[in-house]
């Protein structure tokens, strides 16, 4: 379980931020089309993961992967996020910063 903290905290971050990037810039040409297909498939995602059976769930480790699945793709759009929300606050000259 340790192991699985930390590919979840610094694996996920370190690997969705470049990648969602990636994938903002060259696939999808813009950042708000990539975070509007991100999004729905979260959604389906996450409909997916509470399908699950939580009773007695026979295999950790598929719930263990959808969990990193699900979290790699909230990293991949954290990424962008922050970006985006900087461009415009600056553009409106409000102040980022404390």
């Amino acid at each position: 379980m340790g192991a699985y903290g930390i590919i979840n905290q610094y694996g996920l971050k370190m690997v969705g931020g470049p990648v969602g990037g990636l994938l903002a810039d060259k696939v999808a040409k813009s950042p708000l089309i990539y975070l509007k297909w991100t999004f729905l498939i979260a959604c389906i995602a996450m409909l997916l993961f509470i399908q699950l059976p939580h009773e007695n769930i026979g295999n950790v480790y598929l719930g263990m992967a959808a969990t990193l699945g699900f979290g790699a793709i909230i990293f991949s759009q954290r990424a962008i996020f922050l970006p985006r929300w900087m461009k415009s606050a600056l553009r409106v000259n409000m102040p980022v910063l404390p």
